[in-house]
């Protein structure tokens, strides 16, 4: 599971593609009340998103009628926000 900066990222420098999807847990974290958004691979050398993460998810998008994924997806980062998705994907987010 991506964000979308993050694939689009991919094609060019996969450094930059793991950074930003780390960061795009991080933030979701902070979002959905998850202290622990990220767990490490060791077996695909990466950062995942954590169960707690996931599970907070599930549980924000029962609550407001979407599609149960666990997931990132468009419909749940446009329901969180007002903004347009590049600009919840490119700027910081609020404190």
């Amino acid at each position: 599971m991506f964000s979308d900066a993050a694939v689009r990222f991919k094609k060019y420098d996969k450094s930059v593609s793991r950074e930003a999807e780390e960061k795009a847990y991080i933030a979701a974290g902070k979002v959905f009340g998850s202290n622990n958004p990220t767990i490490f691979d060791p077996i695909q050398a990466k950062i995942l998103i954590s169960v707690e993460l996931g599970d907070a998810i599930i549980k924000y998008q029962r609550k407001v009628g979407l599609k149960e994924t666990g997931k990132l997806d468009f419909n749940t980062l446009s329901s969180v926000s007002s903004k347009e998705l590049t600009t919840m994907m490119f700027e910081a987010p609020d404190a």
